[in-house]
């Protein structure tokens, strides 16, 4: 004789959907940490600030000098090769400007 098992649905599809509650009751509390992180870490660019003016010209300065550094070694464009020493001078040049006055 053949028996053929029978397969209980209910009780599978309760236990996923239990599953499925805990997972989102998870994901609320996880998507509540990444909102506090994002306020905390708003970060504004504030040029009017006689300090941190220096960190974002610091900052602008080195992405810039990095992408032009990146466009002159792809391209071999050597005019590239020199804005970007430029802007690396010039960010480092606003980083000691900014440790100083942000530490005296």
């Amino acid at each position: 004789m053949a028996v053929k098992l029978v397969k209980n649905t209910t009780a599978k599809q309760e236990t996923t959907t239990e599953l499925t509650e805990k997972q989102a009751k998870k994901l609320k509390k996880i998507e509540q940490k990444i909102a506090k992180k994002i306020s905390k870490s708003n970060a504004e660019v504030d040029f009017d600030d006689p300090v941190d003016k220096w960190m974002w010209f610091w900052i602008f300065a080195w992405g810039l000098g990095l992408a032009a550094a990146l466009l002159s070694g792809i391209l071999s464009i050597g005019i590239f090769g020199f804005i970007s020493t430029a802007l690396f001078v010039f960010g480092f040049v606003a980083l000691v400007l900014w440790l100083v006055k942000k530490f005296s």
